[in-house]
């Protein structure tokens, strides 16, 4: 199901009847915010298919067991099996359409390669590349793409969504999502989640009072798991998101009444703490960057 976007499938729909469709789309945006489900709607827009599909292809991200699950990226194996299935003859529609989950993961081979079939694309072909950081894409990708910019869901939209599932979440789970309604699908496939959710919340209120060595023992455990910290890290951004909220007076807060109470920073160092968090999530991308150190200096600031 679509939440939000419907004017990017409307001119995806104008396009189509058109036949002016580009041979290759960039979608970025927030994680979570439904790329990748509009894209699948798209394609299936496109090729008049449902179920089936012989003449679309997924790639995404394949993972690296030994580092705690971090990502290893999009491989040349895997555009180079791209490129195979785009020399094949369409089997039932009209265009052979691959979605790449994770373009800003490509390694350099395998940006080498996809640059050759976007540079000379095979006929009768469009590929759409998904990313939620695009300022880690290369704009020789960039620039051989059309571009279309995802934003936040309206909370309104989220709300009915859960309504039709859970009324008695509706709201609480709205709020909670922060405008990406794949947070909100989350917590009504697993309920527990939103439990472990105000459990960390709590955590994270509770270590900017720390002390110095309760913080950088807080760091080093966090750090040891990539999957963890990068939770971590969006539910940082969400508290330091209310916390600007509440200092301005507004209620309409995803978190709860405790963030009235917590007036500690004012609203230039609360700005400052989330675009440092906002640095820490940028960081993460680059495979040689220290995510203990980077923790520690963030923490410290608090």
């Amino acid at each position: 199901m679509i939440i939000g976007h419907q004017l990017i499938l409307k001119t995806f729909k104008r396009l189509h009847s058109q036949n002016s469709l580009a041979h290759a789309y960039l979608f970025v945006g927030p994680a979570q915010v439904g790329k990748a489900t509009v894209a699948l709607k798209i394609a299936e827009i496109i090729q008049g298919v449902e179920n089936d599909n012989q003449d679309m292809l997924v790639i995404s991200s394949q993972p690296r067991e030994a580092e705690g699950g971090k990502e290893a990226g999009v491989t040349i194996k895997q555009i180079r099996s791209m490129q195979h299935f785009l020399s094949l003859s369409v089997f039932q529609a009209k265009f052979k359409v691959v979605i790449i989950d994770g373009i800003d993961t490509l390694n350099r081979d395998a940006t080498t390669s996809l640059l050759k079939t976007l540079e000379e694309p095979p006929p009768n072909s469009i590929i759409i590349c998904i990313s939620s950081h695009y300022e880690k894409i290369l704009p020789t990708i960039t620039s051989r793409c059309q571009v279309i910019r995802f934003g936040l869901v309206k909370e309104s939209f989220i709300e009915i969504f859960v309504s039709n599932n859970s009324p008695r979440l509706a709201k609480r789970l709205s709020r909670l999502a922060s405008g990406r309604p794949g947070v909100a699908i989350n917590f009504l496939i697993n309920t527990k989640l939103i439990k472990d959710y105000e459990l960390i919340l709590k955590k994270l209120i509770e270590i900017e009072d720390a002390e110095i060595y309760e913080k950088l023992l807080f760091a080093k455990k966090i750090s040891e798991n990539y999957v963890k910290f990068q939770e971590m890290l969006t539910y940082w951004q969400l508290l330091l998101r209310d916390k600007m909220l509440a200092q301005i007076g507004c209620g309409d807060l995803s978190i709860n009444e405790v963030m009235k109470k917590n007036g500690k920073y004012d609203i230039i160092k609360l700005s400052e703490l989330l675009r440092n968090a906002q640095e820490l999530v940028t960081g993460m991308q680059n495979p040689s960057f220290n995510l203990r150190l980077a923790l520690e200096n963030f923490l410290l600031q608090l």
